[in-house]
Parts: structure tokens; C-alpha cells; sequence
């Protein structure tokens, strides 16, 4: 009988901090929705920095583009570019380039595939 107590008492612990964790999560998705809001807005290094920790490779386009907003440049067809406020010491901006694009080898051929899904990211100066 006791250790039936002790079974109730431990999948109650599991409940409880089922629970908890619920409200972390939402505090989490407020604050990355706030600093994209501001990021948007002011195009802020310090944000756009934040913001870059959210994306995962694979991510849907949609997802990211609800993330950062629409890109300020596209140098070629899926591959998109995020600037920032900030340059580096030679004049380039911070940029963050995303590319949704797949590169295949078949034989002797290169083929760009164009994809949804995010493939590639790089943060960095830019000086296009």
C-alpha cells in the first residue's frame, strides 16, 4: 500500500510540473514575438541576433518569414537577404542571408532546386 502512495505522489510531481512548464513556454513565444516586432520595425542588429537563435534548418519559409518579416533583398531566387543596423569596420552591413535553395550534382551537372523549406542561413557583413 505504501508504495501505491508513492506512485500517486511521484505522478503527481509529473503533473504539476507539466503544468509549470506551460506558462515558460508562452512567456518564450512572447518575448520572440515582441523582438520580432522590433526587429521589423527598427531593423536592430541586437534583435535580428535573438531572432537568428529561432531558426532551425528545415524550417518552413512561411515560418520564417512570420519570424522576420518579408526579406529587404533577394540577389537571386531563393535565397533572401536581412539586414541590420550595424557595419562592420570596412563599411559592410550585418546581414542575415537565408536560401532556401538545394544544390545537386548530378554527374557532371550543377542543379539549383528551389525548396520551401529553409537549407542554409549565414550572419554576417554583406557589402553588396
Amino acid at each position: 500500500m505504501a508504495t501505491k502512495g508513492w506512485i500517486v505522489l511521484a505522478l503527481s510531481g509529473l503533473v504539476l510540473q507539466a503544468g509549470c512548464s506551460g506558462p515558460h513556454l508562452a512567456g518564450d513565444e512572447k518575448r520572440t514575438v515582441a523582438v520580432a516586432k522590433r526587429y521589423r520595425a527598427n531593423r536592430d542588429c541586437d534583435s535580428l541576433t535573438r531572432l537568428i537563435s529561432k531558426l532551425k534548418l528545415g524550417m518552413k519559409r512561411q515560418e520564417v518569414e512570420k519570424l522576420l518579416g518579408p526579406p529587404e533583398y533577394s540577389p537571386t531566387e531563393g535565397q533572401y537577404y536581412y539586414g541590420s543596423d550595424r557595419r562592420d569596420d570596412k563599411g559592410a552591413t550585418m546581414t542575415l542571408v537565408v536560401d532556401y535553395r538545394v544544390t545537386e550534382y548530378p554527374g557532371d551537372d550543377i542543379r539549383t532546386r528551389l525548396t520551401d523549406r529553409l537549407q542554409s542561413f549565414f550572419f554576417g557583413p554583406v557589402g553588396e
